[in-house]
């Protein structure tokens, strides 16, 4: 016979509870599932405890999550889970639950991903698809997300960079030329279009 024998808080985070059966510790649950599920001196059966700790989990991964993961990609989220040692099945509720409520969206995260990419790291449209591909972003999504990258804020991306990586570039080239290729070649790999760079370049030189 199994027996609920003690509920004990634990001493470092009150909101866990401390589950004894037979005298013996089984397992550490949250304040919400012990009250939910446990009494002193109710008989469980392995089955119901079994439920009742997979129950546990999933809270567990959903609160992870909600504290850590929203502001990224499903790949990531489920990367995350598995490296904290969540079971197959707890993950996909996890995701299950996400997609629910509309808490996470690769095709959001791309968009957000893309802009913020644009405007503040100084990146191309090249670089950020790459990006989204390691993130685990289907081809769709990435599109759509390029798709809305404004032309304009590429080339006062280019401007900006050109401001601070020109005076650099002129101290090591020998000539205009030599200047405009290093520059061309430093802005293919911030990954902006070959078309985009020139618009910017021909300005200048």
């Amino acid at each position: 016979m199994m027996k609920i024998t003690d509920l004990e808080p634990q001493k470092k985070n009150a909101n866990r509870i401390n589950v004894y059966i037979n005298e013996r510790f089984y397992a550490g649950v949250s304040d919400y599932i012990a009250q939910k599920y446990f009494k002193i001196g109710m008989v469980v059966t392995k089955e119901q405890l079994e439920k009742i700790v997979l129950e546990e989990e999933l809270e567990k991964a959903k609160g992870y999550v909600a504290n850590y993961l929203l502001s990224k990609t499903e790949k990531t989220i489920r990367d995350k889970l598995k490296e904290k040692g969540y079971a197959e099945v707890v993950i996909e509720e996890t995701i299950s639950f996400l997609h629910r409520y509309n808490y996470i969206s690769d095709e959001r995260y791309a968009k957000a991903l893309a802009n913020d990419s644009v405007k503040f790291k100084k990146q191309g449209k090249q670089k950020i698809k790459m990006k989204l591909r390691q993130k685990g972003v289907n081809e769709e999504d990435i599109e759509k997300a390029l798709s809305e990258v404004n032309e304009e804020d590429e080339l006062e991306a280019i401007e900006k960079l050109l401001i601070t990586k020109k005076p650099y570039y002129e101290k090591r080239s020998k000539n205009q030329f030599e200047l405009k290729g290093k520059l061309f070649q430093f802005l293919m790999g911030r990954g902006f279009s070959s078309d985009t760079i020139k618009k910017v370049l021909d300005s200048h030189f």
